[in-house]
């Protein structure tokens, strides 16, 4: 099925179709990224329906190219969700007021086109994003929140322009900060959101900080997205997805882990049209006390095994 604004594929409770369960799997000793995707699907026991795949502005992309992540994903019938963020692969951050503004035949303009062209070509719906957890401090030199919003709408247009009819515009916002944060702080969510002509999917990345930030405590799954629940509710016609989830071990409590990917499992599903349930396999820049990879332990490992075996999330 083709997809258009407003129109995304049904999921969740009571809906026919299963909701993909999948995720992303850092590379770990040596690995390709396809082996890590590989190795992340033996130890769940089942592919994963649904990958989500990171980009530079300029970075390249191989669909035909097997052993390039995006040519095992079309190998594979694998649903793909793009974030491309709005930084060259050296590292340089690229002007949300500068793609906002940028004239046919510019550099930046033609970049937006070859983007539109690409998932124009993926033989299938793409769910795609343009610079995910736009708030995040580290995106501070790329712009304002106004910006920001311009340059979604931009890019939307000549995604458009270009015919593409298979891309459902996916914006991934962070998890807790921007929902808990006062109204005026920019980090505020609601203040990137590009409109509701202009989504199609209410996308978070979640995830518990407690061994990661010792300052925070251990919460659950169902409290770290509350507020984001709520925005949700106030646009009933969006669908919404959980794009990256991850909680490392509890010390002194050996069960913790994989009592919270259970009760993730089961909380998602009271979610509006829920479009995906993605883990994070991978840790956090190397931090010892953020490691949310999903075989921490053999009883994380089993819950994640389970919830990928149920038949709602296609098991």
């Amino acid at each position: 099925m083709l997809v258009t604004l407003g129109a995304v594929p049904t999921a969740g409770a009571g809906a026919a179709t299963a909701v993909p369960f999948g995720g992303y799997a850092s590379q770990r000793n040596g690995q390709s990224k396809v082996q890590a995707f590989q190795q992340l699907e033996s130890e769940l026991g089942r592919p994963l329906a649904i990958v989500r795949m990171f980009y530079a502005w300029n970075s390249g992309f191989s669909p035909n190219n097997p052993s390039s992540l995006e040519g095992w994903a079309k190998a594979n019938g694998k649903i793909p969700v793009i974030s491309v963020k709005t930084k060259t692969t050296g590292g340089q951050a690229v002007s949300w007021s500068d793609i906002a503004s940028a004239k046919k035949g510019s550099p930046l303009y033609t970049q937006m086109v070859t983007w539109a062209d690409r998932m124009k070509a993926w033989p299938g719906e793409v769910y795609f994003c343009l610079n995910h957890e736009a708030s995040n401090t580290k995106s501070l030199a790329n712009g304002t929140a106004p910006e920001y919003i311009a340059a979604w709408q931009k890019m939307h247009k000549i995604f458009d322009k270009e015919g593409v009819t298979n891309v459902i515009w996916t914006w991934i916002i962070g998890g807790t900060i921007p929902w808990e944060v006062p109204t005026t702080d920019r980090r505020y969510g609601p203040k990137w959101y590009p409109g509701d002509d202009w989504v199609d999917v209410l996308a978070v990345d979640v995830y518990n900080w407690s061994t990661c930030d010792h300052s925070m405590p251990w919460r659950s799954f169902d409290s770290l997205t509350a507020a984001f629940q709520a925005f949700a509710a106030q646009h009933p016609t969006k669908a919404t997805m959980v794009t990256e989830f991850g909680t490392a071990e509890e010390p002194g409590d050996p069960t913790a882990k994989a009592d919270w990917i259970t009760q993730a499992a089961e909380d998602v599903k009271s979610w509006n049209n829920l479009q995906a349930f993605m883990a994070f396999h991978s840790q956090y820049r190397n931090t010892p006390g953020c490691q949310w990879w999903l075989d921490t332990s053999k009883k994380s490992l089993k819950a994640a095994q389970a919830v990928g075996a149920q038949p709602y999330y296609g098991g």
